[in-house]
C-alpha cells in the first residue's frame, strides 16, 4: 500500500504586511514518498528549510547539497536553485519557511548572510522551535503577536550568523584544506597518499577529520564530489559520457556509469534525458 502524500502550508494574511521590515510570508509543510524534481528558478524571498524525515537534494549551479533528517538550509533572495529526491530515494518531510520584509536585505547584509548555508544537524533544535511558532502565528493571524514573530526570525537569522561566523574562523582547517584540494584533483584518478602529503598527515587522521566533518571517508567524499559534478556535465554540456568519465579521472566509461547507477539508481544517461524533460 502507498503511503499517503501531505502538502499544508500557511501563508501570512495581512493588508498592510509588505510595509514590515521583517515578516513569514509562508510557513510550509510536504511529506512526499514519490520522487519528484521541481524546476530551477529564483525567487524574491529568504528560504529557510529542514528536513524532518528523509533526503532531498538542492542544486545551485555547480554546487549540490543533500539535506538528511534534521539538517537546516538557508537560501538568500534570487538564488537560482532547483531540488530533487530522485537521487534521494523519494521521500521526505520538509519544513519551510518563507521570509520577506522592506529590510530583509539590510538585516541579510548586516548579519553578513550573502550565500547559500547548510548546518548538518547544527541548528535543527532553533529551527524547529521557530518554525512551530511562526507556523502556528500564520495559521491564526493575530496582528498582535508581529513583533513576537518578527523577534523570532530575527533570533533564528543570528544564529546562521554566529554559526557561519565560527566555521569561517576554521577556515584553513585541515578539513576545508582537504576538501579544496580534492575539488581541484577531480580531473585526476583518487589518490589519497598524495592529499596525505599535501595535508602532511597520516591516513587514520585523514579518516578521522573527514569522519568528523563529512561522516564518510575521504574515499567516498571524493566518489561522491566526483558525481556531483558528473551531475552537472549532463544537465549542462554537451559533453558524451565517455568524455565525461575520463573528464572526472575515471579509468573507463564502464566503471564511470557502474558507480554513477550505484549511487543514484539510473544510468547517466538515463539520468541525462531525466533532466531534459
Amino acid at each position: 500500500m502507498r503511503e499517503k502524500e501531505d502538502y499544508k502550508v500557511n501563508f501570512l494574511r495581512y493588508q498592510d504586511m509588505s510595509e514590515l521590515p521583517i515578516y513569514p510570508f509562508c510557513a510550509e509543510i510536504s511529506l512526499r514518498y514519490i520522487p519528484r524534481k521541481v524546476n530551477r528558478n529564483q525567487y524574491p524571498f529568504l528560504l529557510i528549510c529542514g528536513i524532518q524525515e528523509g533526503s532531498v537534494r538542492f542544486v545551485f549551479d555547480d554546487r549540490k547539497i543533500t539535506l538528511n533528517a534534521n539538517d537546516v538550509l538557508l537560501i538568500p533572495p534570487y538564488t537560482p536553485y532547483y531540488f530533487e529526491s530522485y537521487s534521494t530515494g523519494g521521500h521526505y518531510k520538509k519544513l519551510a519557511l518563507e521570509l520577506q520584509g522592506k529590510l530583509l536585505n539590510e538585516y541579510l547584509d548586516c548579519l553578513k548572510i550573502k550565500q547559500v548555508c547548510c548546518h548538518k544537524k547544527e541548528l535543527w533544535e532553533e529551527f524547529i522551535s521557530a518554525f512551530e511558532k511562526i507556523n502556528e502565528f500564520n495559521a491564526a493571524g493575530n496582528k498582535g503577536e508581529i513583533p513576537e514573530i518578527s523577534a523570532v526570525i530575527i533570533r533564528l537569522l543570528h544564529h546562521f550568523s554566529l554559526r557561519n561566523q565560527t566555521e569561517n574562523d576554521n577556515g584553513d582547517s585541515l578539513l576545508l584544506m582537504a576538501c579544496r584540494w580534492i575539488d581541484q584533483n577531480l580531473d585526476k584518478p583518487i589518490d589519497l597518499r598524495s592529499l596525505e602529503q599535501h595535508l602532511n598527515v597520516s591516513r587514520s587522521t585523514l579518516g578521522r577529520i573527514f569522519r568528523k566533518g563529512k561522516t564518510v571517508s575521504p574515499k567516498e567524499y571524493w566518489i561522491r564530489r566526483r558525481l556531483e559534478k558528473s551531475e552537472y556535465l549532463l544537465n549542462h554540456s554537451e559533453y558524451s559520457i565517455k568524455e565525461i568519465s575520463f573528464q572526472l579521472g575515471y579509468s573507463s566509461q564502464f566503471h564511470f556509469s557502474n558507480e554513477f547507477r550505484r549511487f543514484y539508481g539510473l544510468s547517466p544517461l538515463a539520468y541525462r534525458k531525466l533532466g531534459q524533460n
